[in-house]
């Protein structure tokens, strides 16, 4: 298991977890959130690739239309 702490939260995954496999384990909609990852934004597109290590930080931020 790692440790991964999520808007100041920590959370405990799978070694194997992917940005994407957190993000549906939280209950998410991967469409309508903006992940940043040890302060670096992180492209939507790379979800599914992008493996997370012991001791990340993970800033969520959920993406709001308005008008």
């Amino acid at each position: 298991m790692i440790r991964i702490t999520v808007n100041d939260e920590e959370h405990l995954f799978d070694e194997e977890t992917t940005i994407q496999t957190m993000l549906k384990e939280l209950g998410l909609d991967d469409k309508i959130v903006v992940v940043v990852l040890n302060d670096d934004i992180v492209n939507s597109e790379n979800y599914a690739n992008t493996m997370l290590k012991d001791g990340d930080k993970i800033e969520l931020v959920r993406i709001v239309g308005g008008g």
